[in-house]
C-alpha cells in the first residue's frame, strides 16, 4: 500500500511539474561506476531529482528491493535467484587482470585464471555474489585463491593494490569510473564459460515507482555496454 501510495504521489507530481522526489538504488559494488550512465540523463530531463545510491550486496539489494526500502536494484539479473522481480539486463560483465607493472607477468599482455592465483591478490569478500563468481571461475581452472587483502569496496581494492603491490581481478565496468592505478597495468583474461549479466531489478505487479520507470527507459536508450568498452579501450591505452 506504502508504495502504491508513493507511486500516485510520483505520478501526479509528474502530472503537474514534471518528475521530483527521491529514486533509491541500491547497487553491488561492483556496479556503483556504471550507475552515473544512467543517472546523469536522467538528472539532465528531470532537474527536480535526487537521488540515494547504496552500495549493498545482492542478496540486500533482492531483500531490501521486496521491502520498499529502495526504488530498483543494480545486480547480477542471471546469477542466483532474484525472486519475483521484473529484470532490465544492461551488459554483460568480463574480467580484467590489474596487476604491477614490474611482475613475473612483464612483457605479456594476457594471463589465465590459474596463473592469476600464483601471485598476491586483493579481492572482494565471499559476501559478494562478484567474489562467488570468480571462485567459480578459479575453481574451473583447478585453483583456489587465497588472498592477501578482502574487501567489501572498490576504493580499497585500488588502494592496497596500489600501496602493497597486489595484483587483482577486477569487472571492466570498474574502468569507467576508476584509471588505472599509478605503477600498475591492465592483462586480458580468458573469457570464463559462462558471463553474467548486470541489470536492473525492479518489483513486478505494478509496484514501480515513477522515478523507476523514468530510469528504466532511460536505460532502453542507453547503450551502457558500449560505453563501458568505450572506457576500457581509454584506459588500456594509458596503462
Amino acid at each position: 500500500m506504502l508504495a502504491e501510495q508513493e507511486a500516485l504521489r510520483h505520478t501526479l507530481a509528474d502530472m503537474r511539474a514534471g518528475l521530483s522526489g527521491i529514486l533509491r538504488i541500491g547497487a553491488i559494488p561492483t556496479a556503483l561506476t556504471v550507475a552515473s550512465l544512467l543517472t546523469t540523463p536522467l538528472y539532465q530531463r528531470h532537474p527536480m531529482v535526487r537521488f540515494s545510491l547504496e552500495s549493498m550486496s545482492s542478496r540486500d539489494i533482492v531483500a531490501r528491493l521486496d521491502s520498499f526500502d529502495i526504488d530498483v536494484g543494480m545486480t547480477y539479473v542471471d546469477g542466483e535467484p532474484l525472486g519475483k522481480v521484473r529484470v532490465l539486463p544492461l551488459y554483460r560483465e568480463r574480467y580484467l587482470f590489474l596487476t604491477p607493472r614490474a611482475d613475473e607477468f612483464t612483457g605479456r599482455t594476457s594471463v589465465g585464471w590459474a596463473e592469476a592465483t600464483s601471485v598476491p591478490l586483493c579481492l572482494l569478500t565471499p559476501a559478494m555474489q562478484n567474489r562467488r563468481i570468480l571462485d567459480g571461475h578459479f575453481a574451473a581452472a583447478g585453483v583456489e585463491a587465497t588472498p592477501v587483502v578482502e574487501t567489501d569496496t572498490v576504493s580499497a581494492i585500488y588502494e592496497h593494490v596500489a600501496s602493497m603491490e597486489l595484483s587483482s581481478i577486477i569487472p571492466h565496468a570498474w574502468l569507467h569510473g576508476y584509471e588505472v592505478p599509478e605503477g600498475t597495468r591492465i592483462l586480458t583474461l580468458p573469457p570464463p564459460k559462462r558471463a553474467f549479466h548486470v541489470g536492473l531489478v525492479l518489483p513486478t505487479g505494478g509496484r514501480e515507482t515513477m522515478l523507476a520507470r523514468s530510469l528504466v527507459d532511460t536505460a532502453a536508450e542507453v547503450d551502457v555496454g558500449s560505453e563501458l568498452e568505450l572506457a576500457v579501450a581509454a584506459r588500456r591505452l594509458n596503462s
